[in-house]
C-alpha cells in the first residue's frame, strides 16, 4: 500500500498541479496573459493612465470616455516559449509550441450623450501552456499543462467632469484545462502509464477603473479586477495500469469523474502617464496580483473505494508585482513607434515550483509600431522578448536539483477602425 500511495501521489496529486501551475507568460505572474492589445503590448502594457481606445475595456474601463466616436479593435496574439531543463546528468527542453489568441474590443459613446460610454471586450486574460516529451526527465511531474480561458466583458464608463472619469464592467469566464503526466509503475511489474485530465468551468467577476487629469500633461489611472472563482468539472483518466493494480483501479484504462476549483486572482493596476512633448508620451505602471489566495489546492476524484487519494496539495503562492515602463512616439502623421521594459515578480515559491512553472522572475523588452493606413483605419504590430531567471528546484514536485530557465517571444498584429 505504501508503494501504491507513492504512485497515486505522483498521479492524482500532480494532476492537481497540472490544473493550477500552467505555463508562464512573458509579463505576468502565474498564468496570467498581460498582453491584451497590440498597441499596449508595444509599450509593455503600461496603458492604464493613458488608456484611450476601445481596449480600455481591459486596461482601464474609464479610458472609454476618451473615445471621439465608435471604435472597433481586433488583435491576433501569438506566444512561443521554451523552458530549458538541466541536472547533473542531462539536459532537455519543452517543445516550444506556439499559442494563438484572438482579441476583440468595441467602444462607443452612448446615443445622445457625450458623457456616457459603452464597450464590450472578448479576450483571453489567462492561458497558454507547456509540453514536455513522454521520455523527458520531468515526465512524472508534467508532460502537458494547458489552459484556455475566454472573458466576455461588457463595460460602461462615465465622464463626471472634464478631469475625472469612472468605469465598470462584468467579467464572465468560460474555460478549459488539460494536463498529462506519466506514472511509474515499475514497482508493480509495469512500465510508464499516463494520467490525463480535462475539465471545463465558468465564473463571474467585475472590474472598475478611474482616470484623473492631474495637469495638462500628467494623467493618473487605476483599475481593479475582482477575484473570480471557477469550479471545474471533468475527467481524470489513468492509462496502462499494470495487471497487479488493475483490479483496484477498476481496469487497465479507466476514467473517473473529477472536479476542482481555481481562484483567478484579484489585481490592482496603477499608472502615471506623462505627455513629455507633443509627440512623446511615457507611462510608468505597476500591477499588483493577489496570488496568495492560492495556498492549498484540492481535487475531488470519484475513484473506487479502496483507492488511496492524496491530501490537498500545498502550493503557497505569494502576491506579486509586475512593473512596466513604456513609451509611445508619434513619428509623423502616419507612423507611431513604441517600446518598453517590464519586470515580473514570480508568485510561485521554489518550495512548490513545478516543471510547468519552474522559472524565477522575468525580464522583458517590447517593441511596437503603428501605421495609419486611411482616415479611419490603423494597423499595429508588436513583439515582446522575455527571459525567465534561472532557478534550481529541490522539492517534491520536480526532479531533485533540477535547474530551469525560459526564453519567450510574443507577437501581435492588430487592426483599429474608427467609425
Amino acid at each position: 500500500m505504501t508503494k501504491l500511495n507513492s504512485v497515486l501521489r505522483n498521479g492524482v496529486g500532480i494532476t492537481v498541479l497540472g490544473v493550477c501551475l500552467l505555463a508562464r507568460t512573458a509579463l505576468a505572474g502565474g498564468f496570467k496573459v498581460q498582453d491584451q492589445s497590440t498597441r499596449a503590448m508595444g509599450m509593455i502594457d503600461a496603458f492604464v493612465a493613458g488608456a484611450d481606445d476601445a481596449s480600455s475595456v481591459y486596461y482601464n474601463p474609464a479610458g472609454l470616455t476618451r473615445l471621439a466616436g465608435p471604435q472597433l479593435i481586433t488583435n491576433i496574439y501569438a506566444g512561443h516559449a521554451i523552458t530549458r531543463y538541466k541536472d547533473a546528468n542531462e539536459t532537455d527542453s519543452s517543445d516550444g509550441r506556439i499559442y494563438v489568441l484572438p482579441m476583440f474590443y468595441y467602444g462607443t459613446p452612448a446615443p445622445g450623450s457625450d458623457r456616457l460610454f459603452l464597450g464590450i471586450g472578448v479576450y483571453e486574460p489567462f492561458g497558454l501552456g507547456s509540453k514536455w516529451s513522454d521520455d523527458s526527465p520531468v515526465r512524472y511531474n508534467s508532460t502537458l499543462a494547458e489552459i484556455s480561458l475566454v472573458n466576455f466583458n461588457p463595460t460602461v464608463a462615465y465622464r463626471l467632469t472634464d478631469r475625472l472619469s469612472l468605469g465598470a464592467g462584468l467579467d464572465f469566464f468560460t474555460t478549459t484545462v488539460k494536463m498529462r503526466h506519466m506514472n511509474d509503475y515499475s514497482a508493480f511489474g509495469g512500465g510508464d502509464g499516463q494520467v490525463k485530465m480535462e475539465a471545463d468551468g465558468r465564473g463571474w467577476g467585475y472590474n472598475l477603473g478611474l482616470q484623473y487629469q492631474c495637469t495638462e500633461s500628467i494623467m493618473f489611472g487605476v483599475s481593479y479586477r475582482s477575484q473570480v472563482r471557477v469550479g471545474y468539472d471533468g475527467d481524470a483518466e489513468f492509462q496502462d495500469v499494470p495487471p497487479a493494480l488493475a483490479p483496484l483501479f477498476g481496469g487497465a484504462n479507466v476514467s473517473y469523474d473529477a472536479d476542482a476549483g481555481i481562484d483567478y486572482p484579484a489585481s490592482v493596476t496603477v499608472g502615471l502617464s506623462w505627455q513629455a512633448t507633443e509627440k512623446l508620451r511615457v507611462e510608468l505602471a505597476a500591477d499588483w496580483q493577489k496570488w496568495s489566495t492560492r495556498d492549498v489546492q484540492a481535487i475531488s476524484v470519484q475513484a473506487p473505494a479502496g483507492v488511496p487519494l492524496p491530501p490537498p496539495t500545498p502550493i503557497d503562492w505569494e502576491d506579486s508585482w509586475v512593473l512596466m515602463l513604456g513609451a509611445e512616439y508619434q513619428l509623423d502623421e502616419k507612423w507611431t513607434l513604441r517600446a518598453g521594459y517590464g519586470f515580473n515578480q514570480t508568485p510561485v515559491p521554489a518550495s512548490t515550483a513545478d516543471p510547468s512553472l519552474p522559472t524565477g522572475d522575468t525580464h522583458a523588452l517590447s517593441f511596437g509600431v503603428g501605421r495609419r493606413v486611411s482616415e479611419h483605419s490603423t494597423l499595429d504590430a508588436a513583439c515582446v522578448l522575455a527571459y525567465g531567471e534561472r532557478q534550481t528546484l529541490d522539492n517534491a514536485y520536480a526532479p531533485k536539483g533540477s535547474r530551469y530557465y525560459a526564453m519567450s517571444a510574443y507577437f501581435s498584429v492588430g487592426f483599429t477602425y474608427d467609425f
